[in-house]
C-alpha cells in the first residue's frame, strides 16, 4: 500500500468517525460541535419526525395510541435508533412499559400486543368506540361494542 493510499484510509476513517458523531447528536436533540444550534434543533427534530413516521409507517397501529408523535418524540430523545423502523416500535412499547402506564397508555400496550401476535385479544377504545380486537393469523379483526365517551378509558354509555 502506497503512502498516499494509507492517508486517503485513515482520513476516511475519520470522516466516517466525524459523520457518526454529527448524526448521532442530532438524533439525541444535541447540537453537534462546530453546528449552528438553532439549525441543528431543527434538524434533529426533522430527523424525529421522519423515525416517528417510518414506526407509523412500519406498525400502523402506533398511531391509535393518543399523543402518540409527543410520547414517540420523548422516547426518540433518550434512545438512539438501532436497527429498522419495527425494531423503534418494539423499542417504543419497552419504553413505554417502563414509565408510569396512564389507562389509555395500558389500553394501547394490550392492543400492540394483539398486533404483534402476543395476546390473542383485548379491549380497547378505538376510534371512539369500545372495540374487541381479535389477532387471527397475521390479521387483527375489529368488533365495535359501543360508544366510548371521549377518551375515557372506564366503563362506556350506549349513545
Amino acid at each position: 500500500m502506497t503512502m498516499i493510499a494509507h492517508e486517503l484510509d485513515v482520513a476516511r476513517g475519520q470522516l466516517a468517525a466525524r459523520q457518526a458523531s454529527v448524526v448521532a447528536d442530532l438524533l439525541a436533540g444535541r447540537p453537534p460541535a462546530g453546528f449552528d444550534p438553532v439549525a441543528a434543533e431543527l434538524t434533529s427534530r426533522i430527523l424525529v419526525r421522519k423515525r416517528a413516521s417510518a414506526a407509523s409507517y412500519a406498525c400502523p397501529e402506533v398511531a391509535l395510541l393518543p399523543g402518540w408523535r409527543g410520547l414517540f418524540t420523548e422516547y426518540a430523545w433518550q434512545c438512539v435508533e438501532h436497527g429498522c423502523a419495527h425494531d423503534d416500535v418494539v423499542a417504543f412499547r419497552r419504553w413505554l412499559v417502563a414509565r408510569p402506564v396512564t389507562p389509555e397508555i395500558g389500553a394501547w400496550l394490550r392492543l400492540a400486543e394483539v398486533y404483534a401476535g402476543e395476546r390473542r385479544s383485548c379491549v380497547a377504545i378505538r376510534n371512539g368506540f369500545w372495540s374487541l380486537h381479535i389477532g387471527v393469523g397475521k390479521s387483527v379483526w375489529h368488533v365495535k361494542l359501543t360508544r366510548a365517551p371521549g377518551s375515557r378509558l372506564g366503563r362506556g354509555e350506549r349513545s
